[in-house]
């Protein structure tokens, strides 16, 4: 029994729980100073009550985030950031192939 719950949990371990947004912003976290994220060449204060969402989608506090690489981000209506994910080198690859079939 223990044997059918070792691959099942090591899947559910690689897949996201729920689905990226399709509207978020992609882009390449390059620095990340709270309250400050550079993101591509843009500098952005992050929201009031910002979400800031982890590899495997649980919120993280932002003195936790270390590394760089690959996010998607929404701003609010004052050009913060208000949420932001943390992408995998997969979602990465797929974010960056979406942004390119988008540009016109």
């Amino acid at each position: 029994m223990l044997g059918l719950l070792g691959p099942a949990s090591a899947l559910a371990q690689q897949a996201r729980p729920v689905q990226l947004p399709a509207d978020a912003r992609h882009g390449e976290l390059k620095a990340f100073a709270y309250p400050v994220a550079q993101i591509g060449k843009e500098t952005l204060r992050l929201a009031p009550g910002a979400h800031i969402y982890n590899t495997q989608n649980l919120i993280v506090m932002p003195s936790t985030i270390r590394a760089t690489g690959h996010v998607l981000y929404k701003l609010d209506m004052h050009g913060q950031v208000a949420q932001m994910w943390l992408l995998t080198p997969e979602e990465a690859a797929a974010a960056k192939k979406r942004a390119v079939q988008a540009t016109p």
